[in-house]
């Protein structure tokens, strides 16, 4: 069956799911699989089991979409599922090419423009500019793996979306609906796919399903448990195709939660100034009541959550409503954090003047004219919290940033230490470890040599 857990913090989940694996019945040697979204993720949850147990060891911490692959080789055969994918971006890329420079591409008369658009450049031009539109159609055609997969497979058949109703364990309440881009570009798009479907047909989405349809007769091989911790985003057929195993296997899905009520309907300001201009002020005035910062968490995130409430499941919640009382030690932000919770409005100026007058820095914005000088900032303000605060560790401190690799040479710059300071055994030094880096931006040499 499935399990869900849904809690509005990351250390009540960790507690959660140590409490849940010491009481499993899994034999001691196997080894528990713990499904995460990143390396970082795995590093901090490693650490938490092992400070809630005293160790943590023999857990396996695979991304979902390698755990899906391997699990249909386990069940279809290692004879008939390759090791590594040919549908993996890295790898559609060059067959993609190939495509794009064979005879067969060009007899296709397919838009001018899309030939066009290496085919007036001198040989050397052409070959980067084919290799590069093959990059992005590679990431296209793995974003309709993911969360199309009801379209390729009616290319597979010959049926074009404007005639098509196929249905596939990709549906997400109607939302797959093909769009005027995509019906523009679709006959090369649906030409490319057929061509690749042709050279491997057992893609991701066709495993799937094959595998389903084995599920009775190979139960025995899936694993005895699995557990989700804190994946936030997830493709609606890789989450249906989990609701089917959970028929045979237990699955734990340990996620945050900020809001304890339902809010899969919440919209976005976006969406609210459509309503508006259609004139839908009811609509507009009822999404009011609802907390602009739980409307505007993100899309995909609200589908995640949507989908698990359709799901059949049994729920265990862990919700932290306990906040400390309108006194000395309550801030803005937990006042923030319980708007949230409850799904209420709550009154901006009230917070912000509430705040100023008890000049709470609880939540601080501090605006900088470069990203070297944000990391700066940030590395004066640590250290002045590290010298006021003597419980507080390194090991508490997590920075988020939206591009890791953007700011990873400046923090190497500022938290790193110099020969100058290596003389000064004054000089504090901040430890500190850059997560869910990508190797090959990396090391510039490797980067250097893929441009190549």
């Amino acid at each position: 069956m499935l399990t869900l857990y849904p809690s509005n913090k990351l250390e009540h989940l960790s507690y959660l799911l140590q409490a849940v694996m010491s009481s499993s019945q899994q034999s001691i040697l196997q080894a528990k699989t713990v499904l995460v979204e990143s390396t970082g993720m795995q590093h901090w949850l490693n650490l938490q089991l092992a400070e809630h147990a005293g160790i943590a060891m023999n857990i396996d911490y695979p991304m979902p979409t390698r755990f899906v692959w391997q699990l249909c080789r386990d069940i279809l055969g290692h004879d008939k599922v390759p090791m590594q994918s040919t549908y993996k971006r890295e790898v559609m890329l060059w067959r993609i090419e190939r495509l794009l420079s064979s005879d067969a591409f060009e007899q296709q008369n397919f838009e001018v423009a899309l030939i066009d658009y290496w085919q007036e450049e001198s040989s050397a031009t052409a070959e980067y500019k084919r290799v590069n539109i093959s990059r992005l159609i590679a990431d296209t055609l793995e974003q309709y793996l993911m969360f199309r997969p009801d379209w390729l497979l009616a290319w597979e058949k010959g049926e074009s979306l404007l005639t098509a109703n196929s249905t596939s364990i990709g549906d997400c309440d109607g939302r797959q609906e093909p769009n005027k881009v995509a019906l523009k570009h679709e006959a090369w798009q649906r030409w490319i796919w057929r061509e690749l479907a042709k050279e491997e047909p057992n893609h991701p989405v066709r495993l799937q399903l094959l595998a389903l349809e084995q599920l009775d007769k190979k139960s025995h091989l899936l694993p005895s448990e699995v557990y989700f911790f804190a994946i936030n985003t997830m493709a609606p057929q890789t989450l249906a195709f989990f609701n089917q195993i959970a028929e045979y296997t237990q699955i734990h899905f340990f996620h945050l939660n900020p809001c304890v009520d339902y809010w899969g309907d919440a919209v976005s300001d976006r969406t609210l100034a459509k309503q508006l201009q259609q004139g839908r002020i009811d609509a507009w005035v009822e999404q009011q009541s609802i907390n602009p910062l739980l409307r505007n968490l993100g899309q995909q995130g609200k589908d995640l959550f949507n989908l698990l409430s359709q799901s059949s499941h049994y729920e265990i919640s862990a919700f932290d409503t306990d906040y400390p009382q309108e006194n000395s030690s309550y801030t803005l932000l937990h006042q923030i954090q319980r708007d949230i919770l409850q799904g209420e409005a709550g009154d901006a100026s009230q917070l912000v003047d509430a705040a100023k007058a008890l000049q709470d820095d609880s939540l601080v914005v501090r605006s900088c004219h470069s990203a070297l000088r944000e990391v700066q900032v940030l590395h004066d303000y640590l250290l002045q919290q590290f010298s006021i605060d003597d419980e507080l560790s390194p090991r508490d401190v997590l920075v988020m940033c939206p591009a890791i690799e953007h700011y990873s040479p400046y923090i190497e710059a500022v938290f790193g230490k110099s020969i100058t300071e290596l003389n000064n055994v004054d000089k504090q030094r901040i430890p500190c470890s850059i997560a869910d880096r990508n190797p090959l931006d990396a090391d510039p040499l490797v980067a250097a040599f893929m441009q190549l």
